[in-house]
């Protein structure tokens, strides 16, 4: 049995670079993906070629240097997608943003990940522990 197969994945950054390759090959392997991102139509671009590949995908918005943001994107993937085995904190390693004027370098990045990370794991480890607990006591011998 394939020890994938039927869990779920929640990718922060997801709709494009490592994040989408990571979501592509949690895919791959039989996992539900949860995609968040700050950027709305790369998600949904992401969460389409995603379905096309034949993944179970789903797409949240959201800005993980907001612990209510991403609350609320967490609270969609439980809902959609049940429990979450994996979180893959990517959000805002490296991020580049082009505005109208010029080049934005890593300002954005710097300023998200240490928030982000920090708000992936208060909110993704108690679930994660629960759900370990559960399945510790569910097959313990009585």
């Amino acid at each position: 049995m394939d020890q994938f197969k039927g869990r779920t994945a929640f990718v922060t950054g997801g709709a494009s670079g490592i994040g989408l390759g990571l979501c592509r090959a949690f895919g791959r392997r039989g996992m539900n993906v949860a995609i968040a991102d700050v950027e709305a139509a790369a998600c949904a671009q992401a969460v389409e070629t995603l379905r096309s590949e034949g993944v179970a995908v789903i797409g949240v918005t959201c800005d993980v240097s907001d612990r209510e943001s991403l609350g609320a994107a967490a609270a969609t993937a439980f809902s959609a997608l049940g429990n979450v085995h994996i979180l893959c904190n990517n959000a805002g390693v490296s991020r580049r943003v082009r505005s109208k004027h010029r080049r934005v370098g890593l300002g954005l990045g710097h300023r998200r990940q240490p928030q982000g990370l920090v708000h992936g794991l208060q909110i993704f480890l108690p679930h994660m522990k629960r759900m370990a607990r559960k399945a510790t006591s569910s097959t313990r011998l009585r």
